[in-house]
């Protein structure tokens, strides 16, 4: 879940939390659902890689960014192919230098668990740029 939605969940969360806690008392319903928020906004901050191909990916889109600290989440797919190429492509949101949100995504191909290739955001990057990348993971 990015932060957006997170936060979106949990205003519906709080608007219908009488009916889901049955509680008819408006003071009990603010301290259980302000307990409850700060639970869920701080665990959807905590959604981690699941695979360590992921986590590889995830960490070299954090290194190439100009802003890491603006990195946002937005989905991950991983792809095996015949040939045993798994491919793990990550979409995310990222600050350019005005502040301004720009969508972007990266793509790791991995054969035998080493990693072959790197697209970032549709090109393949530099073959010098990538060993520098494959030193530092491996």
């Amino acid at each position: 879940m990015t932060p957006v939605s997170c936060f979106f969940f949990h205003i519906l969360l709080y608007r219908d939390a009488d009916k889901l806690l049955k509680i008819n008392s408006g003071n009990m319903k603010k301290y259980i659902l302000t307990v409850f928020m700060m639970v869920g906004l701080s665990g959807c901050d905590l959604i981690t890689p699941s695979s360590s191909a992921e986590k590889i990916c995830t960490e070299i889109a954090h290194i190439r960014l100009k802003h890491p600290g603006s990195y946002d989440h937005i989905s991950t797919r991983e792809t095996e192919s015949a040939q045993g190429q798994l491919d793990v492509k990550i979409d995310f949101n990222a600050w350019n230098d005005f502040k301004v949100p720009l969508p972007h995504n990266i793509t790791c191909r991995f054969q035998d668990n080493k990693l072959t290739a790197i697209i970032w955001n549709g090109r393949p990057i530099r073959q010098h740029e990538l060993d520098e990348i494959k030193i530092k993971f491996e």
